[in-house]
């Protein structure tokens, strides 16, 4: 784990007194516990000359063997109730308005009065876990327990039904262990008439075990409540209906077993103002309902694994939202967003599937998002505070549009964040097609991969294919009254910095839509990794810097610039770097505002421009711009082998332009006969830290044997040239 990640926790460490008595943090090393301790022990985590320490509790470890950190909870003392003794146990059995008891505890302090079908318990027995065997059927009974210790409830078949209160209640704050027998189906049933919080309520803990089924229709107000957490260890648990919240509980936890919650206007499952942390089992939940939440909770959400299903088709709806930190580490979540964005005065609310309002942390899983075409602005995944993805598998889509006035907007993005994203590793895969559509949006700094790290570990494409937003006034984009409202695929408001992995983004809009492939209203770095853009509009725009030290960069614009710096300096120092622009390659506005740069040195840059040239410096100024190396300036026609030669027969370039046809990564323009940018045969620059002084020979026709290509740069080849070539002299 690196630091970066490890100092997440630090930041969680202040936000957990509510649930640390009974969580654990545990430090993991190739896959192994080397390490553990309740959070209660820990009050801070530093890093002392490269250490990993654990204040107060005083343990310490080599940081770089230390490769994950998790917190997990212990299932409340919870016992499997499978195999206990129930020979001795309190039978309660419902027959229509009456309820028959056998209670061996009668003169040891267990009282149990009947009135009807509604039975009462007071328990001041000193004894844990008496099982109290429940079945049969009623639709005018309840039970009521107070008690002064822990009990379980043994569901062998029991459908009770109350007009006028909870089926189920627990008065005291205790655990109560639910078993559910195997074999057998179980219903708790409140009324419209009911003055109680659930169908089924607590005023302490539920504990669900066994493999039965419980369905739960809470008619007057929640499903399950209870003040104290809720943990589902096993077991089938349907929440058919529920007026408000399908499970409304301080804390939930979900180890195995089957949860699905449907037919309510609340939350499915609420977490209250504790915390909710899912390990196993499979979650369905359907939410039709406006303003509700799938799992949601006050405090932190953590999902380590499970198989999780929601809908939510409720306008303003959130499939998962917390408003503390949100941890997936596993599991497969799918969810479907359909409701629609609300505007309340200065206060929009979006359909989202994924919600925190604190740090978000993507450690692995496989994540399907999809806001369909009803769902206008909707995001796949929010985060208002910093977002760190590092691992697992994304596949995230919003169909719907964006809309615009005159004084305000809002697009759809499958990824936004308020603050920074850090992307460390994954395979993170946007698709956005509605209008004003964006891959993902920072208000922050993106940070993709770190130096030197493998390529392989990360993998982020993005595709959109929507049009401009257009304001409600009839204005288009652009005006200056409109909402500006146009299709990106990455975008920043702060810096880029991308130093490892695979990027790749594709626009396939070609009509006037301003869609941009990589756009920072700063800064951009590409420090290494592979990059490929292929837009429309500009491939890559910085408002202030763009710098390329390293890696691989293919930029294709169909209709504008392949790479485009607005503010004071472009510089290519490192790397690979294929541009074709239909307009020009570089833009960097030169000779048009003073201060303005192009810097090429250390870099290979093979370089096409269309209408206005290779760079814009070559209407407007110098080409002593290209300060420090020197290029080469040649034509290349569309379909040809080039190769380039010094004085001593020595291949310094060769390169055949791959075919564009069809629709993605290497599409081109639809009325040109799928040919590049600029039509048949325009301006060519190469340069790279080869080129020197002197003569150099250009080959148009060879036969290329052997070694690798990267859209169409050939290294490692064997080259076999015909005919003299053209002379051309290197420049600078």
């Amino acid at each position: 784990m690196k630091k970066s990640a490890l100092f997440l926790v630090i930041l969680s460490l202040g936000v957990v007194s509510v649930w640390a008595q009974k969580k654990k943090i545990k430090a993991y090393s190739g896959g192994n516990v080397i390490y553990q301790t309740n959070l209660k022990n820990v009050d801070s985590i530093t890093f002392p000359n490269s250490m990993i320490l654990f204040n107060t509790d005083l343990w310490q470890h080599n940081l770089a063997d230390v490769d994950s950190l998790l917190f997990s909870t212990p299932n409340s003392g919870a016992q499997d109730t499978t195999a206990i003794d129930t020979s001795s146990a309190i039978n309660i059995v419902y027959n229509g308005t009456s309820a028959s008891i056998t209670n061996p505890y009668s003169s040891r302090g267990v009282s149990i009065t009947t009135s009807g079908a509604n039975v009462t318990v007071n328990s001041t027995i000193s004894t844990d876990n008496i099982v109290y065997n429940i079945w049969g059927t009623t639709t005018s009974g309840s039970l009521a327990i107070t008690t002064s210790k822990n009990i379980i409830l043994r569901l062998r078949g029991a459908s009770i039904t109350n007009p006028n209160g909870p089926a189920v209640k627990i008065n005291s704050d205790r655990k109560a262990t639910v078993h559910l027998l195997a074999g057998t189906a179980n219903m708790l049933k409140d009324g419209t008439a009911s003055s109680g919080k659930g169908a089924l309520q607590s005023a302490g803990e539920f504990v669900f075990q066994g493999t039965g089924t419980l369905n739960i229709l809470g008619m007057a107000k929640h499903g399950i409540q209870s003040s104290g957490a809720t943990q589902v260890l096993n077991g089938n648990i349907n929440i058919l209906s529920a007026v408000k919240d399908g499970f409304n509980v301080d804390n939930f936890i979900m180890d195995s077993g089957s949860v699905t919650v449907s037919g309510t206007t609340g939350d499915a499952i609420d977490g209250d103002q504790g915390f909710v942390e899912i390990n196993g089992g499979t979650i369905r939940i359907i939410c039709n309902s406006a303003d509700t939440k799938g799992i949601s909770c006050d405090s932190i959400l953590t999902i380590n694994g499970g198989d999780i299903e929601i809908s939510m088709s409720g306008n303003e709806s959130k499939g998962i939202k917390t408003d503390q930190d949100l941890t997936i580490n596993g599991g497969n979540i799918t969810i479907t967003a359909s409701g629609a964005t609300v505007i309340n005065g200065s206060d929009t609310s979006h359909c989202v599937g994924i919600k925190a309002n604190g740090i978000t942390t993507i450690n692995d899983g496989d994540i399907t998002i999809t806001c369909t075409s009803t769902n206008n602005g909707g995001r796949c995944i929010s985060a208002d505070g910093e977002l760190y993805i590092n691992g697992g598998l994304m596949t995230l889509t919003t169909q719907g549009d964006g809309q615009g006035s005159t004084s305000r907007g809002f697009s759809p993005a499958c990824i936004k964040v308020d603050s920074n994203l850090f992307v460390i590793g994954g395979e993170i895969n946007c698709t956005s097609s509605g209008r004003g559509g964006r891959g993902i949006k920072v208000d922050g700094n993106i940070t993709i991969g770190t130096m030197g790290a493998n390529d392989s570990l990360i993998s982020i494409t993005v595709k959109t294919s929507g049009s401009n937003v257009v304001s409600s006034g009839g204005s288009s984009f652009g005006s200056s009254n409109s909402y500006k409202g146009a299709p990106k695929g990455i975008k920043a408001e702060g810096n880029i910095s991308i130093n490892s992995g695979l990027v790749r983004v594709y626009c396939s809009q070609n009509t006037s839509a301003t869609a941009e492939g990589i756009e920072s209203k700063d800064s951009i770095r590409i420090n290494g990794g592979a990059v490929e853009v292929n837009t429309y509009d500009d491939g890559i725009n910085a408002t202030n810097w763009l710098c390329i030290s390293g890696g691989k960069v293919w930029v294709n614009s169909r209709n504008n610039d392949a790479l485009d710096c607005n503010g004071t300096n472009l510089t290519f120092s490192g790397g690979l770097i294929i541009c074709f622009g239909s307009e020009q390659a570089v833009d960097v506005d030169l000779g048009e505002r003073q201060g303005r740069s192009l810097t090429i040195s250390g870099a290979t840059v093979l370089a096409r421009g269309g209408n206005m040239g290779v760079f814009s410096m070559n209407n407007s100024a110098s080409p002593t711009m290209l300060n420090g190396q020197k290029y080469l300036r040649t034509s290349y026609s569309y379909g040809s082998t080039l190769v380039i030669k010094n004085n001593n027969q020595q291949t310094v370039c060769v390169f055949k332009h791959p075919t564009l046809s069809g629709s993605g990564f290497d599409a081109g323009t639809s009325d040109s006969g799928a040919k590049p940018p600029g039509g048949n045969s325009t301006s060519f620059i190469f340069t790279s830290p080869s080129v020197t002084s002197g003569n150099y020979t250009v080959f148009s026709s060879a036969t290329i044997t052997g070694g690798s290509s990267w859209h169409g740069y050939y290294t490692g080849a064997t080259v076999t040239t015909s005919g003299n070539g053209t002379s051309i002299s290197a420049q600078q």
